[in-house]
């Protein structure tokens, strides 16, 4: 699961948003973490300098995920 958050989200703060990650790795027993490689089983959670918004990293870093999660099409 790719989690992407804001460090300046005063929204959604960013301690909950990495609770919320952590709740639900506990709750289906995965790894969970900022340093999770991306696109191996678990959480990865990244966070980027925005607030309440994207940013053009964070869809990089989505675009990297979804190309090693989803299979090919041949």
């Amino acid at each position: 699961m790719f989690w992407g958050h804001g460090v300046q989200d005063e929204a959604v703060t960013w301690q909950l948003s990495w609770e919320s990650a952590n709740f639900i790795g506990d709750k289906i027993g995965v790894r969970y973490g900022q340093y999770t490689k991306m696109g191996e089983p678990g959480v990865s959670f990244m966070s980027y300098g925005v607030a309440h918004w994207m940013a053009e990293s964070e869809m990089e870093d989505l675009r990297q995920f979804l190309k090693k999660v989803l299979p090919l099409e041949e």
